[in-house]
């Protein structure tokens, strides 16, 4: 597990590693006739996974925006072979109200096993964080940005961004 993990951070850290392949900024109107996302406000980002010069996987991010809920969406898939070959799936979805986290699940998969489950609720002003099914904490600190919604969103003013991953807040120095 931890040298998967190594292998995730050091594929898609690196600024040089990853490349934006191609931006498409769209509302629902050009996208499929999906009833269920039908005059909302749909934005996707696409980026190749490179390690080294070659291509490794895809990471595709998605905002969708319906009246005050704004739900932001990765799945990245990355096939690498460092001595055995390792398939990656990661997918998050946190959905905010008025600029505030309401719920996230994040799942990773390695070659096609679960090795996470992260998800996080609110009840009432509370923050409650679970871990494969079993609590793992809880705060009452506001989530306004995630790991996901930078995506999309420059977080200004702000000094720390909540990791579904790692579900704690890490501090952004500039």
């Amino acid at each position: 597990m931890r040298f998967t993990l190594i292998a995730i951070i050091f594929l898609i850290s690196g600024s040089d590693i990853i490349h934006s392949q191609s931006i498409k900024n769209t509302t629902t109107t050009s996208v499929k006739e999906n009833s269920a996302i039908k005059g909302c406000q749909y934005s996707q980002a696409i980026f190749g996974v490179y390690f080294g010069s070659k291509k490794v996987g895809t990471l595709i991010a998605e905002k969708i925006t319906n009246h005050q809920i704004t739900t932001y969406a990765i799945h990245s898939e990355v096939k690498v072979n460092l001595i055995i070959e390792l398939k990656i799936e990661e997918s998050i979805k946190d959905v905010f109200t008025k600029d505030l986290l309401i719920s996230s699940v994040l799942t990773r998969e390695v070659n096609d096993v679960q090795k996470a489950k992260n998800t996080v609720v609110i009840q009432g002003d509370t923050y409650f964080f679970n871990s494969d099914n079993k609590p793992t904490g809880g705060t009452s600190e506001r989530i306004t940005t995630t790991i996901c919604s930078m995506y999309f969103n420059e977080p200004v003013n702000e000094t720390v961004v909540y990791s579904e991953s790692y579900q704690q807040f890490i501090t952004m120095v500039s």
